[in-house]
C-alpha cells in the first residue's frame, strides 16, 4: 500500500485523490518510468509536446468521456487548449512536469518510495488518463525533431554578432506559433438519436 507523505495541509484533498488513481492499474508504472529516465520519453519531450507541438499543429484526438456513464462516448480532445486550462485550475505549482518547488515522498510500498511533488504527480495523472503519454510514444520522432529544428532556430547565434551581444540575456519569444488562432477543420463522426 503506498502512502504520501505530505506538509502542506491544502492538498491533502488532491493527494488523496492523487493515490487514488496511482493505485489503479500500471499508472505508478507509467509515472516512475518516466521520472526515472527509463522510458524512452523525456520530461522535455512531453513537456515540449504539451506547450509548444501541440499548440503549433492543433493536436486533437478522440478519448473515452468517463464522465458520460450511461452511453460509453467519446470525445474530442484538445491537447493544448485542456493544458491552459488545466494550468488555470491548478497554477502552476500543482500541475508541473517537472520535479520543481516542494518535493514529497510517495511511498510505493512500505521501503520504497518516489521523490516527486505534487504538481508532477498531478500533471501525469492528467497525461496518463487524457492518452497523451501513448500519443507522444507513437509520435515521439516527429514531436523530437520538432523541438530540435525549433531550438536550433532559436538559440542559433549569428556570427557577427559581437562579445557584449553574446553575453546579454535574450528576451523571451514565442516557440510555436498556435494553430488554435486559424481556422481549423476537424472530421468528427456524429450519432444523433431521437428518443
Amino acid at each position: 500500500m503506498s502512502k504520501i507523505v505530505s506538509t502542506n495541509v491544502k492538498q491533502d484533498l488532491l493527494m488523496s485523490s492523487l493515490e487514488e488513481f496511482y493505485k489503479v492499474n500500471n499508472n505508478l508504472k507509467i509515472l516512475t518510468s518516466i521520472i526515472n529516465g527509463e522510458s524512452k520519453i523525456s520530461l522535455r519531450v512531453i513537456d515540449w509536446f504539451v506547450t509548444n507541438y501541440s499548440k503549433k499543429n492543433n493536436i486533437s484526438y478522440m478519448i473515452d468521456d468517463d464522465r458520460n456513464i450511461v452511453n460509453a462516448k467519446t470525445k474530442e480532445f484538445v491537447v493544448y487548449i485542456d493544458y491552459k486550462l488545466q494550468l488555470k485550475g491548478y497554477q502552476k505549482k500543482q500541475f508541473d512536469p517537472f520535479c520543481r518547488r516542494e518535493r514529497i515522498k510517495y511511498f510505493i510500498d512500505n521501503k520504497n518510495f518516489i521523490v516527486t511533488t505534487v504538481g508532477q504527480l498531478n500533471f501525469f495523472r492528467w497525461a496518463i488518463k487524457n492518452n497523451i503519454i501513448d500519443y507522444v510514444d507513437s509520435h515521439l520522432l516527429d514531436i523530437e525533431n520538432d523541438m530540435n529544428l525549433c531550438y536550433k532556430a532559436v538559440y542559433n547565434i549569428d556570427k557577427g554578432q559581437n562579445v557584449h551581444q553574446k553575453s546579454a540575456r535574450r528576451k523571451r519569444q514565442e516557440l510555436s506559433i498556435s494553430a488554435t488562432k486559424k481556422l481549423n477543420k476537424s472530421n468528427v463522426k456524429i450519432t444523433v438519436s431521437f428518443d
